[in-house]
């Protein structure tokens, strides 16, 4: 009997573990994704809706300034029968606390603003961003 509890917790322990793993590689692929969207876009851009609802949002901090790549997602719940809903802005690289005078904490992205980061880049969010930047440098162009 023992033998067999001990078996069944090994198996939960591998399976958590390839878990984390799996977790632990989804969000290094979604920060490199972030990171190549971060270069692409020029700071002059930032606070400018990018395709798909996403835009850059700069932050100050001690030591210089922080891009975060973000998107609002509606919240909603329920509280003692009546119903709400808030934005919620989704820092997509978040997960740090930046010191300007105090602490400020840009939370990890929710799971499903990570899927639908991992969704839209493979719908075609990086040529979306391209042709966005394209228009953006030829209005330029005309405008002088």
């Amino acid at each position: 009997m023992k033998e067999g509890i001990k078996r069944e917790l090994e198996k939960l322990e591998a399976a958590r573990k390839r878990n984390l793993q799996t977790s632990t590689r989804i969000n290094e692929g979604i920060n490199r994704v972030v990171d190549i969207i971060l270069e692409m876009v020029p700071e002059e851009y930032d606070e400018h809706a990018l395709p798909r609802g996403y835009y850059i949002k700069a932050v100050p901090f001690d030591l210089g300034t922080y891009r975060f790549l973000c998107k609002d997602y509606i919240e909603y719940f329920d509280d003692e029968g009546f119903s709400y809903h808030t934005d919620v802005t989704q820092y997509l690289n978040g997960g740090v606390s930046l010191h300007y005078g105090h602490y400020m904490d840009f939370p990890s992205p929710s799971r499903e603003a990570r899927i639908g980061l991992i969704r839209d880049v493979s719908l075609g969010l990086f040529d979306e961003i391209k042709q966005w930047l394209q228009k953006k440098e030829k209005k330029e162009v005309q405008n002088g």
